[in-house]
């Protein structure tokens, strides 16, 4: 049995699955272009720069979308 509020709820959740979607596929964008700029500047392999990045947000203690927008800030786009 339905209550009156959960059509509502529906549709709320359905837009908060639809921002969670968006949010996931801008953070996957930072950690690529991120994941890029480090290949090129410092010549590795894309699992390199992955890992450059891993330990580089373990060491800061930050996150990893955290470090790649702060490689993205400083190295930018050549």
């Amino acid at each position: 049995m339905k209550k009156n509020g959960d059509a509502g709820e529906q549709r709320q959740n359905s837009g908060d699955y639809s921002d969670d979607r968006k949010k996931k596929q801008r953070r996957t964008e930072i950690l690529a272009q991120a994941k890029e700029i480090v290949m090129h500047r410092f010549n590795m392999t894309e699992a390199e720069a992955h890992r450059y990045i891993q330990k580089s947000a373990m060491d800061s203690r930050k996150g990893m979308i955290e470090v790649s927008e702060m490689i993205i800030v400083l190295y930018g786009k050549e």
